[in-house]
Parts: C-alpha cells; sequence; structure tokens
C-alpha cells in the first residue's frame, strides 16, 4: 500500500522552516530554522510571491529566496508580519525555505486564518491588502 505525500495547494496547512543561506554555511546551519505554520492561498490579492515558490512542492523541498525588509510586504504579503517577527532585525535576508509539512487544514483552521486576515483591515502595513 502506498500513501500519496501532500503537496503545496490552495487550502493546505503549510509548515515551513526558514534559515538563512549565507555563505558561511556553518553559521547557517548553527542557526536554529523558524517555524512558519499557514494556510496556503488565502490571501485577499492572490498567492503572494513566496507562496508562488511553494506551490505544487511536497514536504522535504527546499526554495532559496532573497529580499529586502523593504520589500516583505510586497514578497510576503498577508505573511510578512509573521515573517519579519522571526527574523533577525536586518536589511537583506537570503534564506531556505523548507517545507516541513503540509496537510489538509480543518475547516475551522481555514475560517480561523480568514477571520484574521479580515480584521486587519489593509491598515497594518502587512501586505494584506485589507
Amino acid at each position: 500500500m502506498t500513501t500519496d505525500q501532500q503537496t503545496v495547494t490552495n487550502l493546505k496547512k503549510v509548515t515551513v522552516h526558514l534559515q538563512p543561506d549565507d555563505v558561511d554555511s556553518q553559521a547557517a546551519e548553527a542557526t536554529p530554522p523558524a517555524a512558519l505554520t499557514f494556510i496556503f492561498g488565502i490571501g485577499s490579492s492572490g498567492l503572494s510571491e513566496f507562496e508562488y515558490q511553494l506551490v505544487d512542492k511536497p514536504a522535504g523541498d527546499v526554495a532559496s529566496i532573497a529580499f529586502q525588509r523593504h520589500q516583505a510586504p510586497d514578497y510576503f504579503e498577508h505573511l510578512s508580519a509573521a515573517v519579519l517577527k522571526l527574523l533577525p532585525d536586518r536589511n537583506e535576508f537570503k534564506l531556505k525555505a523548507t517545507i516541513a509539512d503540509v496537510q489538509t487544514a480543518q475547516d475551522r483552521e481555514v475560517i480561523k486564518a480568514m477571520a484574521k486576515l479580515a480584521e486587519c483591515e489593509g491598515e497594518c502595513g502587512c501586505g494584506c491588502g485589507g
């Protein structure tokens, strides 16, 4: 019996580990990954650039991303505030985003995530577009 590995698609609960992907690989490996868990594809403007890096990939896949702090709202959109809270106070980032887990989200998790976005009303600067 085989089990199908879930891939990142709309309304999946996705956990991504963000870790520095700098030239100094020894220092990057010594930095513990920051976990970001979110419901994929619920942003008010469709998929963010970050989400496009993950679409249709299974757990274990890795995406390399680079951005500057001021680009975070556009790159991560509704996820930018959460991402920036996980990262050190720097202006430039080069990260390795490892898909740690992909699950079918429970209905209540989707509703809760959508309600949180609706609370924002676009005044947070997070890129949610609310």
